[in-house]
């Protein structure tokens, strides 16, 4: 497995349309909220061979300060908009993937996670989880 910043209009719409398929798999509603960003979002995928089995949206605060969150929970405090603050909008992994080799998919794109926040001097996070997720999350 591989993982790769989502650079292309290509890729991106890859990931776009796995995250659909797995809201509706999932039983999600995100109604327009998985196109709604990616212009201030940066994406990473895993591969495994030529095959896309996850990926991960991260998102800028807009003007205001808000991240999509805000729309589940607007009460949550309003964060400085800053390139120093990101939302971890979507992590998803192909169900026959999740769990195979050590959670290696899951694993992967948190590593690109933690790369592009080091790199990029990000200092805080915001993740949504549900709680079959939070320990997995509380690891990272």
């Amino acid at each position: 497995m591989r993982v790769e910043t989502c650079a292309s209009a290509e890729t991106v719409e890859a990931v776009v349309r796995l995250f659909e398929r797995l809201a509706h798999e999932e039983g999600w509603q995100p109604g327009d909220q998985l196109r709604a960003h990616v212009g201030r979002s940066v994406f990473f995928g895993v591969w495994d061979e030529d095959n896309l089995v996850g990926a991960l949206q991260l998102i800028s605060p807009d003007e205001a300060g808000e991240v999509p969150t805000h729309l589940v929970w607007p009460e949550l405090p309003i964060i400085e908009a800053s390139p120093l603050v990101l939302h971890a909008a979507v992590l998803a992994v192909l169900p026959e993937y999740r769990g195979q080799d050590g959670g290696a998919a899951f694993w992967q794109l948190s590593s690109a996670l933690w790369r592009y926040c080091v790199e990029h001097q990000v200092k805080t996070v915001w993740l949504e989880a549900t709680p079959k997720m939070l320990r997995a999350y509380r690891l990272l």
